[in-house]
């Protein structure tokens, strides 16, 4: 999936709470909203996961450009601390 077939703009804000930072995010998989998180690591870097009310959407490297963005993303926010 490219950027341009997107369901929706990705976009983002971040909450915080004390020294908590969410990222809530629109989910580039389905266009719901979300959290995310990362799910751990594989051999290509982090996987992330979009956590919505009852259930989840992974990203990985095989999710071409959308992974890279979303990937900035999480760097942005999180490598700053």
């Amino acid at each position: 999936m490219s950027l341009s077939e997107l369901p929706v703009p990705l976009s983002f804000r971040v909450i915080r709470a004390g020294s908590t930072e969410t990222i809530v995010l629109t989910c580039p998989k389905c266009g719901r909203v979300g959290r995310l998180t990362r799910n751990g690591y594989n051999s290509h870097g982090p996987k992330f996961r979009v956590e919505h009310d009852e259930d989840y959407c992974s990203l990985t490297f095989f999710d071409g450009p959308v992974y890279d963005e979303v990937r900035k993303i999480y760097d942005s926010v999180r490598v700053k601390r």
